[in-house]
């Protein structure tokens, strides 16, 4: 069973009976009463009550007892009993006949209680209690002076064993129970329906979260039947940990050891994980041995932290060390489709009222990727303030950085590195003419600093070549003539050119004004808002040019430039109880090539980007640009979500890069709130003309289990070497309990 088994709650079981003997106690306070006592009144002071058809003390036994439909209430909680006996001298209470505690919505009852207010100590028969998501009862309990419960021939469950059939359920021959802290179960039993599934002689499980057993069983042409199991459990109050045992039939034996770290109000959270894998069949049957290094000893460590040092101060930490590049990808396919290149750093931020400052180390670890490492960078940026007491705003963005492109190993090119220091610094001033239009010049210098440069020379390779003709003599023979020659092939070459500094100045200025307009629709009121807006920018030709500079990131790009970025921002707006909400946010903009570059258009792209809100449920994000010499797209994306009914949720999303790749992602899912729920999935990639994936489940949601049995085909197709990629299909069993949704067992990853 899964880490939701059911036990989240068990810690209450100790609180209901402690609050069941506090209110008890009440009656102790019935010790001073004049006999015979009033049927029913106040006892004792503040919101205490107490009621019965008869109350008696015996002054000489020290005893008080209440008969017939007996109540104490003290704020949500209620005792009830038909009679109840209290020793005033020993605080022994007795309560009898249809026994009943309730606090809120939490309910004990019991045919009998015997409980002791002076050392806590007390025992039940045939103990049943009730507290939302959990129902418990046992043939006979104890508590001990220190709080622990003892419950005999326990039964515990999800399923409320009053309205109908018990889905699942867990027996054990004795339950101990400690508050909020955990429990023990000795000769522990599930039972799936009124078929036992699995014994455990001892188990323990922590009440304080999602802690115990996990098993993912499945099958993949890829891996054979297989299963994947885990156990997660608490070290102490801000540290867990889960054990991983992993064995597939076609590739062996695999083990995990995870902690997760979490100190409180999550100013130090993190976790790190390691995974080893004896892996009998490391090279997938299209691979070639030649061309991966791919050994059966596979392991993955992993190292994630988020520190707050302070309430401005942050150091966010992550690493990852792999055996090889595909171990993710066999292994942790989710987190190879979200970062096929996991990235190591370690960053320093602190945030101050004007500015930000930080320093980050970013490194390769793994010698199989191509990285930029930056060993390490230090930036300082000072947000837009005013400058003095003047009209005038200053901002400024600074960073040191020792850089360095690293090849994979085995790689044709060499590596470079350079130290740059880069700073611009810009002067704003804003200003709003006629009343409603705002305009913003500004003027920045920036200057970069380059510890090396690069000089591309062509030049001859001066290789000498074979030059075979064949030549037909006056006989008519063929005969074949070799002779050799100087190769004049041009090879362009890079040279080391030295340090040198890059200067940069630009000009520029923003304006934008609004308009607005309020429609009456069939709908209701509508607002119509309209944003023009421009950006005009001047950068001259700079001393130094990208083509003298390694190439790290943007910063060297930088060129000349002469634009202007225009277009218009819209909003169709309807009044909402918590005020204005967007239907309609679309943007659409272009830029005018004022200074054009060797076959550049004046404008080039159309741009967009939008986000729709038509009606509740439906949600409709697009981006994308439109090549205008073209007559197509470059980019198109957008992402379609629906899931305003009980019937259907879907969700689609379609990415598009012009020569580059175009794909479609589906998912729709039948009634997914139905005991019956149904879902589809599938993947087509356009550009290369193939299904890369078609999948779904089937779900049956029981009384307090779910049940889903999926499947997912991934078929075969020809690389670009003409190599062949086989099919693959998967098939998958998990299985939950419904108190617990977000806790299905196929969650850590695949087979």
């Amino acid at each position: 069973m899964g880490g939701s088994n059911g036990w989240g709650g068990g810690g209450r079981v100790s609180r209901w009976l402690v609050s069941m003997g506090c209110a008890m106690s009440l009656l102790v306070l019935a010790a001073g009463a004049q006999a015979p006592a009033p049927a029913a009144g106040a006892l004792g002071e503040g919101e205490i009550e107490t009621s019965a058809d008869r109350l008696n003390y015996d002054r000489d036994k020290g005893i008080v007892e209440g008969v017939g439909h007996v109540v104490i209430r003290r704020d949500d909680v209620v005792l009830r009993a038909d009679y109840v006996r209290v020793d005033v001298n020993t605080q022994e209470a007795e309560a009898f006949g249809d026994v009943t505690l309730t606090r809120g919505d939490d309910t004990w009852k019991g045919p009998s209680l015997r409980y002791n207010f002076k050392s806590g100590a007390g025992a039940t028969s045939e103990m049943k209690v009730t507290a939302e998501p959990f129902y418990v009862r046992s043939d006979s309990s104890e508590r001990d002076a220190k709080g622990t419960y003892i419950l005999h021939n326990a039964w515990v469950s999800t399923c409320n064993p009053d309205e109908g059939d018990v889905d699942f359920h867990v027996t054990a021959r004795e339950l101990e129970v400690v508050p909020d802290d955990y429990i023990k179960a000795r000769g522990a039993v599930w039972w799936f329906g009124p078929v036992p599934s699995m014994y455990i002689p001892y188990w323990y499980r922590d009440l304080d979260g999602d802690f115990g057993f996990r098993f993912q069983p499945g099958y993949s042409s890829r891996n054979g039947p297989y299963m994947l199991s885990s156990y997660r459990y608490r070290l102490n109050p801000g540290l867990t940990g889960s054990t991983h045992l992993d064995y597939r039939t076609e590739r062996g034996v695999a083990t995990g050891q995870d902690f997760r770290w979490n100190t409180g109000e999550d100013r130090h959270v993190g976790d790190f994980k390691a995974y080893y894998a004896d892996d009998q069949d490391p090279l997938d049957d299209q691979d070639v041995a030649a061309a991966k290094d791919i050994e059966a000893d596979r392991y993955r460590l992993r190292y994630h932290d988020t520190y707050v040092l302070a309430e401005r101060d942050i150091v966010l930490a992550r690493a990852h060390y792999l055996s090889d590049p595909d171990v993710l990808e066999d292994f942790f396919e989710d987190e190879f489709r979200d970062e096929r290149q996991p990235d190591n750093f370690v960053n320093y931020t602190h945030r101050g009222d004007q500015y930000t400052a930080g320093i980050v180390a970013r490194s390769r670890v793994n010698d199989f990727y191509d990285n930029i490492n930056r060993l390490p960078e230090a930036t300082y940026d000072l947000f837009r303030q005013p400058l003095g007491d003047t009209d005038l705003f200053y901002e400024s963005e600074s960073a040191a950085s020792v850089l360095e492109h690293v090849f994979p190993d085995g790689s044709d090119s060499e590596d470079y590195n350079v130290f740059r220091f880069d700073t611009k610094h810009t002067l704003f001033y804003p200003d709003k003419y006629l009343g409603f239009l705002t305009v913003v010049p500004r003027a920045g210098v920036r200057a970069t600093y380059f510890s090396d440069t690069v000089r591309n020379e062509t030049v001859s390779d001066g290789s000498v070549v074979l030059v075979t003709n064949r030549v037909v003599d006056a006989s008519g023979r063929t005969n074949t003539v070799v002779q050799s020659s100087t190769s004049t092939n041009a090879v362009t070459r890079s040279f080391s050119d030295g340090a040198d500094t890059r200067a940069l100045v630009e000009l520029g200025f923003e304006t934008s004004y609004k308009a607005f307009q309020v429609y009456d629709t069939r709908f209701g009121p509508r607002r119509h808002i309209v944003e023009p807006f421009a950006n005009y920018t001047f950068i001259p030709e700079p001393n130094v040019t990208p083509d003298h500079l390694y190439q790290f990131d943007e910063v060297d790009t930088l060129d000349e430039q002469h634009t202007v970025r225009f277009g218009a921002r819209q909003k169709w707006q309807e009044k909402r109880p918590n005020g204005a909400y967007d239907l309609v946010d679309l943007e659409l903009s272009s830029i005018l090539n004022i200074h054009q570059a060797e076959g550049q258009d004046a404008i080039e792209f159309l741009y967009w980007d939008g986000e729709l809100r038509p009606v509740d449920g439906w949600a409709i994000d697009t981006d994308g640009s439109w090549s205008l010499a073209e007559g197509t797209f470059e980019t198109f994306n957008t992402w379609l979500i629906f899931n305003g009914s009980k019937d259907i949720n879907t969700r689609a999303e379609y990415r598009y890069r012009r020569d580059d790749s175009s794909a479609l992602f589906g998912d729709v899912t039948l009634f997914p709130e139905a005991r019956w729920s149904y879902n589809a999935y599938a993947r087509e990639e356009f550009e290369q003309n193939r299904l890369e994936e078609v999948g779904g489940y089937i779900q049956h949601t029981f009384t307090c289990v779910a049940l889903r049995v999926g499947s997912n085909f991934l078929p075969g197709y020809t690389r670009t070497d003409d190599s062949e990629v086989d099919d693959e299909y998967r098939f998958m069993l998990e299985f939950w309990l419904t108190a617990f949704p977000k806790n299905a067992l196929g969650s850590r990853h695949g087979g």
